[in-house]
């Protein structure tokens, strides 16, 4: 065999094997693709304490959001353990009732689930709570049985996937983030 036989045999090899790689690398760049689109699509489903004050009392409010690109249902919601609530009756929770509920990108539900006085002199508050209320002001009491619980989400989004989401929420530590607290 000649050499420039030879050596088109080697070209011809080498070019096989860089069209393999390549062929390899555009397959993976195209599952990564996929991949990332369905999780930008995906939905998020986020749980979270948020406050608002009124005169002198503030209201805690549980709030569920869809950040994600895509809506999906709701099939239930538990609360671990249960709320109730002296001004607020509450039975589990205020969403027990959500079966199958849409919640589309951006939509959030949103429920009262106590009330803090802000006109006492914080006698009823642990004392980890107590240290972090600026001098003047007061909050006597989170009119819940329980400040901190667990919150379980279980979805299902348009294609049938279940999932659930599990959130750890406190409204002892979200008093920490008021205005009238300390730093």
């Amino acid at each position: 065999m000649a050499w420039p036989a030879i050596v088109s045999a080697i070209a011809s090899v080498i070019a096989l094997v860089i069209s393999g790689f390549a062929l390899f690398q555009t397959h993976q760049n195209r599952e990564q693709t996929k991949e990332l689109f369905e999780e930008a699509r995906k939905p998020y489903v986020i749980a979270y304490i948020q406050s608002q004050q009124i005169k002198k009392s503030l209201f805690w409010n549980l709030v569920i959001k869809n950040f994600g690109g895509t809506g999906t249902y709701i099939t239930s919601v538990e609360a671990n353990p249960s709320l109730s609530g002296e001004y607020i009756p509450l039975k589990n929770n205020p969403f027990s009732a959500m079966h199958h509920q849409l919640i589309a990108p951006g939509q959030s539900y949103k429920a009262t689930i106590a009330v803090s006085e802000n006109n006492t002199r914080n006698r009823n508050l642990p004392d980890k709570i107590k240290s972090l209320i600026v001098e003047g002001h007061s909050v006597d009491k989170i009119n819940l049985s329980t400040t901190a619980f667990k919150l379980k989400i279980d979805l299902k989004d348009f294609d049938g996937t279940t999932h659930s989401e599990t959130f750890d929420l406190d409204i002892g530590s979200a008093l920490s983030l008021v205005t009238f607290f300390n730093d």
